[in-house]
């Protein structure tokens, strides 16, 4: 599917604000008139609405919305089911200072007492609008809601991985069975080996959450007492005021990509940018010319994204010549 050029600068129109209330009619009826469209709208807002630099007439921009819509057309020539999931990606890079939307402060913090041993923790917080990817010491992967952070213990002698959340968070657990993980809420704790699930903890209602995704998580009290298990498609919530604990069937993977498929960063260089993707897939970037580390770049991506994908959009974005080693010897051309 396409987005005709009067409908792009009509949608591009309302995500700066700049839509009268009859553009905004317009725009709303040529969604109604297609579902697809409003998958396609919904990406493009996820993906824009951190920026207002982004402009129509830009041509980086103009190039790459021509490249996404070039490929939604040859997906649907394959398939008219199922969308892929690496569609959706724009970049663009930032002319001026704008609000950060990916900030991780990093910080490390000792905590002991007269009674137990210290103890050393990572501190990770999101202070942004939009969910941050982290890969912790273990490999264990974290997507960080926004206005959340996390305590992680670092000390790989430890028998147990220990992670203390504020907020809300989605993990990818790297399996390892001597050494357990957990999750501390204050009121729940949630306790695995190797799987993927969100934990919400809103301090504001007492209530936590917890949806797993694959695998099985036991929940149990601060003291260890074991509560219940979870299985796949599964959502657990402990009142913390009434101590009430409840259990119900839920759709883990539509949430997840709902909540915490976009990943973005902001006014990093070509260096970071190829330090988090190393991280977060597993592999090895080489650039074949000196790189520029003045420049800034703003990057927002989908974390079902695959690499050679984002390598290949991050070249685009910044003139470079990369080769993705590691899990597969790609060169991108």
């Amino acid at each position: 599917m396409e987005f005709p050029e009067e409908y792009l600068g009509l949608a591009l129109r309302y995500l700066r604000g700049e839509a009268n209330d009859s553009d905004k009619d317009i725009l709303i009826h040529w969604l109604e008139e297609d579902p697809r469209r409003k998958e396609d709208f919904a990406a493009l807002s996820a993906l824009c609405k951190t920026s207002y630099i982004l402009k129509s007439e830009d041509e980086r921009t103009s190039r790459m919305l021509s490249r996404l819509n070039a490929r939604i057309d040859s997906e649907e020539e394959t398939t008219t089911h199922k969308r892929k999931a690496g569609i959706f990606r724009i970049l663009w890079m930032s002319a001026a200072s704008a609000a950060a939307i990916f900030i991780i402060g990093i910080g490390v913090h000792r905590f002991g007492g007269a009674d137990a041993k210290d103890c050393e923790y990572t501190a990770y917080s999101n202070t942004s609008d939009d969910v941050a990817a982290i890969m912790l010491d273990d490999s264990t992967k974290v997507w960080l809601g926004t206005k959340s952070s996390i305590l992680f213990n670092t000390d790989a002698r430890n028998t147990e991985r220990i992670v203390k959340l504020t907020g809300e968070a989605y993990f990818d657990v790297h399996r390892d069975t001597s050494r357990p993980f957990i999750v501390k809420t204050g009121s729940l704790d949630v306790r695995v080996l190797g799987t993927a699930f969100c934990v919400e903890a809103d301090e504001i209602s007492g209530k936590v959450s917890v949806l797993l995704e694959r695998g099985s998580v036991r929940l149990q009290s601060p003291e260890g007492v074991g509560l219940v298990r979870l299985f796949p498609d599964q959502k657990a919530e402990f009142d913390t005021g009434t101590g009430d604990l409840s259990v119900e069937p839920m759709g883990a993977v539509p949430y997840i990509v709902q909540h915490y498929n976009k990943v973005a960063l902001q006014q990093v260089s070509l260096r970071d940018i190829i330090s988090h993707i190393e991280r977060m897939y597993g592999v090895r970037i080489t650039t074949h010319a000196p790189v520029d580390t003045t420049r800034k770049y703003n990057l927002n991506y989908k974390r079902t994204d695959n690499v050679s994908e984002l390598v290949e959009t991050v070249q685009e974005l910044t003139g470079a010549n990369l080769t993705i080693s590691g899990q597969d010897n790609t060169n991108i051309d």
